[in-house]
């Protein structure tokens, strides 16, 4: 099962601070095309957020708003299961959750979030080619490095993972 991490005087519908969802559907029917939508329909609008989540599989492990104001909500995704906070109380909560599946990792943040910076907004998606590849595609040029990091390979024309 999915899991997910809200602060709860988001979750439910009788919540201040509740969020909606409009949920979007594509079709291939040119006959339900709008100019405004294209080929994208509105198939349910004014869903409560959790109800939402939880009609799609998803367990919510709930937070308290002065947990999430402290970035407790703010963690990265890394992939298989590995998951990096900033905030060491609501980490506990989440490793204790008997749903959450994975490893979790606090690393300290506190100078970036001071600046009201958090891991997830600091983070840059990076995409490599296999070495044999990029190696092949390097192999009769000379490209700039950036510093430490490996030359860059060109691809059509562009600089890669850009």
């Amino acid at each position: 099962k999915d899991v997910v991490v809200l602060a709860e005087d988001v979750i439910g519908e009788d919540k201040p601070l509740r969020r909606l969802v409009t949920e979007y559907k594509r079709t291939d029917n040119p006959e339900e095309w709008t100019e405004k939508l294209g080929r994208y329909k509105i198939a349910r609008e004014g869903v409560e957020f959790s109800r939402y989540l939880k009609e799609n599989g998803f367990h919510i492990i709930e937070l308290t708003r002065d947990e999430q104001l402290q970035y407790g909500c703010n963690v990265l995704n890394l992939g298989d299961g590995n998951v990096i906070s900033c905030h060491r109380e609501a980490s506990r909560k989440i490793i204790m959750d008997p749903h959450f599946k994975g490893r979790m990792q606090v690393v300290p943040f506190e100078s970036i979030t001071a600046m009201y910076g958090g891991l997830h907004c600091s983070s840059q998606v990076v995409r490599r080619l296999p070495k044999r590849i990029a190696v092949a595609q390097t192999q009769d040029r000379v490209l700039p490095t950036h510093g430490w990091q490996q030359p860059v390979s060109a691809l059509n024309g562009s600089i890669n993972g850009a």
